[in-house]
């Protein structure tokens, strides 16, 4: 598998939620930051940092990677509201709190990489305009004096593979990150977050812009539907919440407590028309209620037939369990829109 990490924001309503998907803020000492979901890029959310007046170390909204990288591509979007006075990180791909690559933006507008020293890798000739949204794209190579670095924006070139040393620690977490301006109330917004290895046969180098797009139970199945709603009869009613404060845990949602039921859904259908669909992630927010090993996966409905996927164990609090699925497990062949459109997605109780 070559994708490692995707995120568009939409299915958590607040920042506090995003917690439960391991998502985690990181205050630098009186920088005075606020951080929030805003309306996205192209739909749901986007993540936004917002400077307080006070100077101060960086802050970051960080997210550990399933597994620590040697070779990275990392795509995101990015608006910023205000043109830095001196440059600023807006950006980290990190090992541990060691702020390995850093992506800036300078007081004219342009794009700089930089190693954890705060050292010019290399820097880009695009001037990045307020309240624009942008596609960057990093490719890195962890190899000491033998690293490299590789920009694109927007889909294309904008700093060529350069040579630079960041150090020889594998990149584990990445980082949306802010400094102090100085002024108060200066944003950054970021939104359809990937990132990839090189392994595999599938999204092994740079996507390009790419949106995520997040669709939510629309119908109960007319085959899987096993699980209990916690009042009435349709379930996908009680999971489907995407406005006010969502998922809205124990308020509404479906149980089960005998091993193997399931439950799936007939799911919205997307929004896109056309265009690759380079993988789709399944997203469960679940808990449960007893003492007891409980485990469940998630399930895929295609063609007639159920594919279960990796078994998560449960805990007493709610937490966000995903899965990247970057084929069709109907029949191991890249997604579709159509494909994705006619299968069903879902949760099966494993033990």
């Amino acid at each position: 598998m070559a994708l490692k990490l995707i995120e568009g924001y939409d299915h958590m309503s607040t920042i506090a939620l995003l917690g439960a998907k391991g998502w985690t803020t990181t205050l630098g000492s009186s920088a005075n930051p606020t951080n929030s979901l805003q309306t996205g890029r192209i739909s749901g959310n986007c993540y936004r940092w917002t400077t307080g007046s006070n100077s101060g170390n960086p802050s970051f909204f960080a997210k550990t990677l399933p597994s620590a990288l040697a070779t990275i591509h990392c795509g995101f979007a990015f608006r910023i509201s205000t043109q830095p006075s001196a440059d600023r990180r807006v950006f980290e791909l990190r090992n541990s709190t060691t702020e390995t690559v850093q992506v800036r933006i300078t007081s004219t507008g342009l794009i700089r990489i930089s190693n954890s020293a705060g050292t010019t890798i290399a820097t880009g000739t695009t001037v990045i305009n307020t309240a624009t949204w942008y596609f960057i794209e990093l490719k890195v190579v962890i190899a000491g004096a033998s690293g490299t670095v590789e920009v694109k924006l927007n889909g294309a070139a904008e700093i060529a593979s350069t040579t630079g040393n960041f150090g020889s620690s594998s990149i584990d977490n990445i980082a949306p990150t802010v400094e102090a301006y100085g002024t108060a109330g200066v944003t950054q917004e970021y939104d359809d977050i990937y990132v990839l290895d090189t392994t595999g046969s599938d999204n092994t180098t740079f996507l390009g812009d790419v949106h995520v797009e997040t669709i939510y139970p629309a119908t109960d199945s007319a085959t899987n539907d096993q699980w209990t709603p916690d009042t009435g009869t349709n379930s996908a009613a009680r999971v489907n919440e995407h406005t006010g404060t969502y998922p809205d845990g124990d308020t509404s949602y479906i149980f089960s407590s005998t091993v193997n039921q399931k439950t799936t859904f007939d799911m919205d259908t997307l929004a896109s028309l056309t265009g690759t669909v380079y993988g789709v992630q399944t997203n469960l927010y679940a808990r449960k209620d007893d003492a007891a090993t409980r485990q469940i996966a998630p399930v895929v409905r295609q063609g007639g037939s159920d594919f279960d996927g990796t078994n998560a164990a449960l805990a007493i609090t709610y937490s966000e369990y995903t899965q990247i699925y970057e084929n069709d497990p109907s029949d191991s062949a890249d997604w579709t829109i159509s494909k994705v459109n006619s299968a069903e997605f879902g949760v099966k109780l494993t033990v």
